[in-house]
């Protein structure tokens, strides 16, 4: 289509030709009107300004050349760029491709509404400027000149406006300058921007435009001036006639003309002359004819300035009620009731929308530098992302603010609709204007859509419609900006999501809400001219209080500035505290924190259960559900290791339906904390899952004969329940076929101490017990976690030493710089424990603490420590218990003591080495003392300064490069179990 465009370009540049090359010659210099005497008549009517501004306008005859010059170049290199873009085989086109589009652009030239507005803008200025040649004849020149035989015209175009030939130029030059640079122009596609000479050139042709333009509007004042002068009342009685110079302007109300300096005040004054009111004394101006002073005083009555009336006013007894806009009838009411002296000056009434706004939206930032945290979004935005974005975040995170700047980035329509109220026909009207608004003026359109909490999201029409937005998305008519509090990947279709960029938006920080709090105190401030100042402490309760909720905050802020003035500190704080409602989603915080509450059971923090369980409660949620909840925790996570916890949860939940809240809440604690401390099993729940599997895969398997029902004597007959063995009939175990032969070596319940599929995860292993030694409770959360019945096991039982040539210097209470050894230790007690063993494991973190914390690394301490360890280590053993010790012994000597004092008391004790190369040791030395040691930082350091005297005939002989911890527990449980230590 862009072959159109010639006939186009070559129409509008004849007119344009014609509406700039005169259509006489000038006349007689004696008959032109020296600049001198323009420039002293417009001093006496404008001032200095315009005196200043026609001193330029010789140079019209300048601009005018380089105008048409730029003009008729811009338009033949478009006309060539569009014959050489249809025939590209042929050598001259492709050089003009060469010379006339630059390298890296398009090239495509193509129709665009704004070049269709500037070809009819280009037609009819320049037909307007025909029809004044036309009606002037021979009097219109370029020049400002009065002929001998000069006339007042006042048919044709100069009935409607006094200097027609202006609006036509005008209207030609702007006409051209939009169809020369609309989108699809040879100047906006062919790179013409992107070089130096061509962003000048577009930037003297602009300049050029604008100069023209301002000073042919300015000009008019002074040809007014001249015929004034020379034509006396005719001038005035034809400017009367027809007060408009440029274009018409009509009264919306009376249809009568006014001038458009005028049409304010003329509505205002309910459609009367203002012109024709106006008073004026006769000597305020001078004579232009010697004609009698009545008539010219006559003239000048209709022409005097607005600030020369009379204070006084004539009444209009005929003036009709009806015509008189509310201004002038509120005026006019105002006037005639009388004010008693003592009466108070009338405000201002503030009924206004903006007035009537919260704070929280008076105060919302209108620039990205206002506006706070999102810092990742918001550096996004401002590197030109222009896509179409769902911003997911909870109430008061800045979604709404953050999509009316995104718009603001970009030149385009904004639209912006609520789920609350919108319907399909509102989303159905836009995207058609939006189509409409881009094929006219090459503008996008961005709809936000404000969803209140996921009102579109939810079951409802617009749920069921949300593929309208896909075509209109897909081919670029509108850029949707989308705000919710609900997750949009639970309720936006898959086509949708895909084609929008979601942004997660979290709460806001306390320091982002206290920087919010004090932006609006200095906003406050600076509108209202006086300091607006809160307490600090005040400050931290508003920005406590409200939960990283930003609007909640301002609003908060707003009841402290508004306090009578003699409340305290202590008494705003405690209002702000009666005031702050609890933000609680009941959507997305509802699954959040059920999820933590049992999440905090299954991991044996009461703790942390309570503290969800009380948010979940003081937020409003039903403790019914949480009770449900529970009732589940207890057989999928406490099952078989604690049969009294479902009977309790049950009970929890009739408490919960009869007594409700608040007293139920204690229910619910009592339930949440013995959850919490009660042993953890899923092995039925595993199990089940298991079974499950198995039933879906193979969901046709026959049930064995044997145990089948065989009610009739038909089914007997056919072998139903056949060599079924009744189980309570005989005096020992028997067994029969339960399972179909497909599935009779694939078991389901895991056994006792089976650890077949668990993880063993060292790093994870160690930061609990940090975690844990550092609350001086470790020993005790792990008996809590794997605590059940115990099995006291034989007195002759065991004293399981572990050593090894390891980081002897290494802090005790810093478990990972033992590692390997602590964590074999670790793990074979809480295999154990698994086991229902009585076994209580000594390392580093608990004898260090308290019964060996006098004692140092010497030699002489070394031999105590080892000796204090071997008779509690006796003293655990002597009690059943399994004693697993994990200590660095380097002596021989040192152990052996150990071993006697067990054998001496008739128990066992079992050696395990745990050998492990010095290279392997110092790459697992996170704390840098082999290298230390190395350096000679260290003394006395074993295995590098110090010497290591590996045990001769130890029980048990581990290699960790060989062995994992999870194979160095089954070797000890192996060497346990077949010499008869441990009963299975």
């Amino acid at each position: 289509m862009a072959w159109i465009k010639i006939p186009c370009i070559l129409y509008a540049m004849a007119g344009f030709q014609i509406a700039v090359t005169p259509p006489h010659p000038p006349p007689p210099e004696a008959e032109q009107i020296s600049w001198a005497l323009v420039e002293i008549l417009l001093k006496q009517r404008s001032g200095p300004f315009l005196v200043k501004v026609f001193c330029f306008v010789h140079a019209f005859r300048y601009a005018k050349k380089e105008s048409q010059s730029l003009c008729w170049a811009a338009a033949l290199s478009e006309i060539l760029v569009i014959f050489a873009s249809y025939l590209p085989e042929c050598a001259l086109s492709r050089v003009i491709l060469d010379v006339l589009v630059h390298e890296g652009s398009n090239g495509i030239v193509w129709v665009s509404p704004l070049f269709v507005t500037g070809i009819v803008l280009t037609a009819v200025g320049a037909g307007i400027r025909y029809w004044c040649y036309c009606e002037l004849g021979n009097l219109f020149t370029f020049e400002v000149s009065i002929r001998n035989d000069h006339r007042l015209v006042q048919s044709g175009p100069y009935d409607a406006v006094r200097h027609p030939g202006y609006t036509g130029i005008i209207l030609a030059v702007s006409g051209v300058f939009c169809f020369s640079f609309a989108p699809g122009s040879w100047i906006q596609e062919c790179g013409v921007l992107d070089t130096l000479v061509g962003r000048c050139a577009v930037m003297l042709q602009t300049g050029i435009v604008a100069f023209i333009i301002c000073g042919l509007i300015l000009r008019t004042n002074a040809e007014d001036k001249l015929l004034e002068k020379h034509f006396g009342d005719e001038w005035v009685n034809w400017s009367a006639r027809v007060p408009y110079k440029l274009i018409p302007v009509t009264c919306p109300i009376c249809s009568n003309r006014v001038e458009s300096h005028n049409i304010n005040a003329h509505i205002d004054q309910g459609c009367r002359d203002v012109s024709a009111e106006r008073e004026f004394t006769s000597q305020s101006k001078p004579k232009l004819s010697s004609q009698s002073s009545d008539t010219s005083d006559v003239g000048h009555r209709k022409k005097i300035a607005p600030i020369f009336n009379s204070k006084s006013k004539p009444a209009m007894a005929s003036q009709s009620s009806a015509l008189m806009t509310p201004t002038a009838l509120k005026r006019k009411t105002q006037e005639a009731v009388p004010k008693s002296v003592g009466d108070p000056p009338a405000k201002r009434s503030k009924t206004t929308l903006q007035d009537a706004a919260p704070l929280a939206e008076k105060l919302r930032p209108v620039i990205f530098k206002d506006f706070v945290g999102h810092h990742h979004v918001v550096d996004l935005i401002r590197n030109g992302f222009a896509g179409s974005v769902i911003l997911w975040g909870p109430s008061g995170c800045g979604k709404t603010t953050l999509a009316r700047l995104i718009a603001t980035q970009t030149d385009a329509v904004f639209k912006e609709l609520s789920a609350t109220t919108a319907s399909i026909n509102d989303v159905r009207a836009i995207v058609d204007a939006a189509k409409s608004t881009l094929a006219l003026t090459a503008k996008k359109t961005v709809l936000f859509f404000d969803e209140n909490r996921g009102e579109l999201m939810r079951d409802g029409p617009l749920n069921l419609e949300q593929d309208i937005f896909l075509p209109s998305l897909e081919k670029g008519y509108i850029q949707l900006i989308g705000a919710t509090t609900e997750n949009p990947s639970f309720k936006l279709n898959g086509a949708l999501l895909s084609r929008c960029r979601v942004f997660a938006l979290d709460r806001l920080q306390d320091r982002d809400i206290q920087n919010i709090v004090t932006q609006s105190l200095d906003r406050l401030s600076r509108d209202a001219g006086s300091s607006h100042g809160l307490a600090d402490k005040v400050v931290e309760t508003i920005v406590r209080m409200s939960s990283g909720d930003a609007r909640v905050a301002i609003s908060l802020v707003e009841i402290a500035l508004k306090v009578p003035e003699d409340c305290d500190e202590a008494k705003t704080i405690a209002l702000i505290r009666r005031s702050a409602a609890t933000n609680y989603d009941t959507a997305e915080d509802h699954y959040n924190l059920i999820s933590a509450l049992h999440k905090s059971i299954r991991g044996s923090q009461a703790d942390a259960a309570l503290y969800w369980l009380a948010r979940m409660l003081t937020g409003g949620d039903d403790p019914v559900y949480i009770c449900r909840r529970l009732v589940v925790c207890a057989s999928e996570d406490i099952g078989l290791a604690d049969n009294h916890a479902l009977p309790l949860a049950t009970a929890t939940l009739t408490a919960c339906q009869h007594v409700g809240m608040p007293e139920c809440r204690i229910n619910l604690a009592h339930l949440v904390v013995y959850l919490s401390k009660a042993p953890k099993s899923t092995v039925s729940y595993e199990a089940y899952k298991k079974a499950e599997a198995a039933a879906l895969e193979h969901p046709t398997l026959a049930v064995p004969l044997a145990v089948r029902n065989a009610p009739t004597g038909l089914m007997e007959s056919i072998g139903y329940g056949e060599g079924y063995r009744y189980n309570p009939d005989y005096a020992h175990p028997v067994t029969n076929t339960y399972l179909p032969p497909e599935l009779e070596a694939r078991p389901f319940l895991r056994k006792d101490g089976e650890m077949a599929g668990k993880m063993w995860d060292e790093a994870a292993l160690v930061a609990w017990e940090t975690k844990k030694t550092t609350e001086s409770s470790g020993r005790e959360d792990s008996r809590r976690i794997y605590s059940g019945p115990v099995a006291a096991t034989d007195p002759k039982v065991v004293g399981v030493g572990l050593d090894r040539p390891a980081e002897r210097f290494a802090p005790p209470t810093i478990l990972k710089h033992l590692k390997r050894l602590s964590t074999i230790a670790c793990a074979l007690e809480q295999h154990l424990l698994h086991l229902r063993k009585f076994v209580y494991r000594l390392d580093g973190d608990n004898i260090r603490f308290g019964l060996n914390k006098d004692l140092g690394f010497d030699e002489k301490s070394r031999v105590e420590n080892i000796r204090r360890i071997g008779e509690v280590s006796k003293l655990f053993t002597d009690a059943s218990c399994i004693t697993p010790t994990a200590f660095i012994s380097p002596y021989r000597a040192d152990r052996a003591m150990a071993r006697d004092l067990h054998e001496k008391a008739s128990l066992a004790f079992i050696e395990v080495f745990i050998d492990a190369p010095i290279s392997v040791v110092e790459q697992r030395d996170p704390k840098g003392l082999y290298k230390k040691a190395r350096a000679g930082e260290i003394k006395d350091f074993t295995g590098i300064s110090a010497p290591y005297e590996a045990p001769e005939n130890p029980e048990i002989h581990i290699k960790t490069d060989e062995s994992d911890v999870q194979e160095s527990v089954r070797i000890i449980m192996e060497y346990l179990t077949t010499h008869g230590f441990i009963q299975m």
